[in-house]
């Protein structure tokens, strides 16, 4: 596998773009040697500021840069066509059902509530209470039996065709899902520059962004490799990266730490705060790990395709006081 796609890559004339550039990126021993995995061999990346040297693992292969020691150069607050005086999303009255045999199965119960823009929601319940259903609808890719889902001042169903949610999709959102689909037959840049290329970006512009962009979450040293070579943690911060390269303005995170241990999700859930706090993404996470509402803005309990409760920042720490998290300790409250 690994020797198909550097010949694939260079006979594209691209074998620097397996190289990586910048803080933390591999580099090259200069005699064209191969390793074991068929890439170029590469030296030890440099010590950071006195923390040690962080280059290579116990398998020879790359560390993931520390997170303190990444300059996020790549993303900051932009100017966006979306108009911040009103909500970026409002869900309004929405009900789903869903045929069984002869019966109609509620799934959603009038579910009601908006997101402004800017904030960092998290939607909470046990499985099987819709999150996930509702999080399909607010993307369009499920359409509600009642109600409707007004986003960025379009309604979603009635004012777009199935083309333009798509396109809309591409430009406005990023996703995140518990489990990554990738393309196996290329490498973890060019996974993370894809969506770039499907909005016509050209390919030296598209390899460039998503260099800075791996580079965001910790990741430019493992730009080379497949990504089912990385672990599960790993794997999520290029989810990640993949889903922010486009800049957009709303990422919707469905379970994102659902397969990772704990500290991985830490990892993960710090990079979401960053991208909200820094760079004025809004986001919208779905979890049923309730430590991780310490990171929220705005929380929002569901349980039985209803909302329970709405929870505002102010009320976050009675909410965390309240809860234990599935691995029995206190959730944490986000500095």
């Amino acid at each position: 596998m690994r020797r198909r796609i550097l010949a694939k890559t260079e006979r594209n004339g691209t074998r620097k773009d397996r190289e990586g550039t910048g803080s933390g990126s591999q580099r090259r021993t200069g005699n064209g040697d191969l390793d074991c995995h068929g890439l170029p061999k590469t030296e030890p990346l440099a010590k950071t500021d006195g923390d040690g040297d962080w280059g290579m693992d116990c398998h020879g292969l790359p560390k993931t840069e520390p997170l303190a020691k990444t300059e996020f150069r790549c993303m900051r607050r932009r100017k966006t066509d979306i108009n911040m005086t009103q909500p970026i999303l409002q869900v309004q009255n929405i009900s789903k059902s869903f045929r069984v045999g002869a019966m109609d199965v509620p799934v959603l119960r009038g579910i009601d509530f908006e997101i402004s823009m800017g904030d960092f929601l998290v939607l909470f319940g046990p499985s099987g209470c819709g999150k996930s259903t509702l999080l399909h609808t607010i993307l369009g890719l499920e359409s509600p039996t009642a109600g409707k889902i007004v986003f960025a001042g379009k309604t979603v169903f009635s004012e777009m065709s199935e083309d333009e949610r798509s396109d809309f999709r591409k430009r406005h959102v990023g996703m995140v899902y518990q489990q990554s689909n990738w393309i196996r037959s290329l490498s973890v840049l060019e996974n993370v520059a894809f969506p770039l290329t499907l909005l016509g970006a050209d390919r030296t512009t598209a390899m460039g962004r998503a260099r800075q962009t791996l580079e965001l979450v910790g990741m430019s040293a493992w730009s080379a490799y497949a990504p089912m070579e990385l672990s599960s943690g790993q794997q999520q911060r290029v989810s990640l990266a993949r889903a922010v390269v486009t800049d957009p303005d709303f990422i919707i995170a469905d379970e994102p730490t659902g397969n990772l241990d704990f500290e991985s999700g830490q990892t993960l859930m710090h990079l979401l705060k960053y991208l909200n706090e820094e760079t004025g993404k809004t986001i919208l996470m779905v979890t049923h790990d309730l430590e991780y509402i310490g990171y929220a803005k705005t929380a929002i309990r569901m349980r039985d395709g209803v909302i329970v409760e709405v929870y505002s920042e102010n009320e976050r720490e009675a909410l965390l006081s309240s809860i234990r998290g599935k691995r029995g300790v206190e959730a944490p409250v986000s500095k």
